[in-house]
């Protein structure tokens, strides 16, 4: 039996160079799709602690290329979290470990408890 146990969205219900942000349990975290790659990470900027995004499922940058923080402009690179430019540079996001079954993106119960 798989330890990812709840299903989050379809992968479809991501946008391709898009985000989506998510809120289940404890757990306040967003995925990023580029290139057809999903990538998941709690919603916590490193260097305040605060949300991300700007608007609801606003995660990156005006080019969609990299995730931008909203208070102060950080941004990370989508495929590791890493913080390339702002006052948390070298500091990366906190990654969501998930498994993708059947086209549903499930996460592990236990991450819900990490916020």
């Amino acid at each position: 039996m798989s330890r990812f146990t709840i299903p989050v969205c379809h992968v479809d219900d991501i946008d391709h160079e898009s985000s989506k942000g998510f809120e289940i349990g404890d757990l306040n975290f967003f995925a990023v799709k580029r290139d057809g790659i999903i990538t998941l990470f709690q919603n916590n900027c490193p260097h305040l602690g605060v949300n991300l995004e700007f608007q609801q499922d606003q995660f990156l940058d005006a080019d969609n290329f990299y995730i931008m923080c909203s208070t102060h402009g950080a941004l990370f690179q989508p495929e590791d979290g890493k913080c390339v430019y702002g006052p948390c540079q070298g500091q990366s996001l906190i990654s969501v470990d998930f498994e993708v079954i059947e086209q549903q993106i499930h996460i592990a119960e236990a991450a819900t408890a990490i916020a």
